[in-house]
């Protein structure tokens, strides 16, 4: 995968996250993201194939974002998932 298509392809995700951090997924259209991201709709076709996908992928890496987050940003964090993997 090139730069630039790593790239559209975080800004399409990070487009979707935002956009279900407020709105409901029935109202979250490819367009709207593509809109958001400053990508074309044909972009998200590429990368994800459907809207399904894109919102199921956004999800589990946003979710995984802030848990990464919330561990190197906390004390507690740390303390908590060092001892829940040990």
């Amino acid at each position: 995968m090139s730069e630039k298509d790593i790239t559209t392809r975080n800004a399409i995700l990070k487009a979707a996250f935002e956009l279900l951090s407020t709105d409901n997924v029935k109202d979250i259209t490819v367009r709207r993201i593509a809109n958001h991201a400053n990508v074309a709709v044909s972009a998200i076709n590429y990368h994800f194939q459907s809207k399904e996908n894109l919102i199921d992928y956004s999800i589990k890496s946003g979710v995984g974002d802030i848990v990464k987050n919330a561990v190197n940003n906390t004390t507690i964090g740390k303390k908590y998932f060092i001892k829940r993997l040990s």
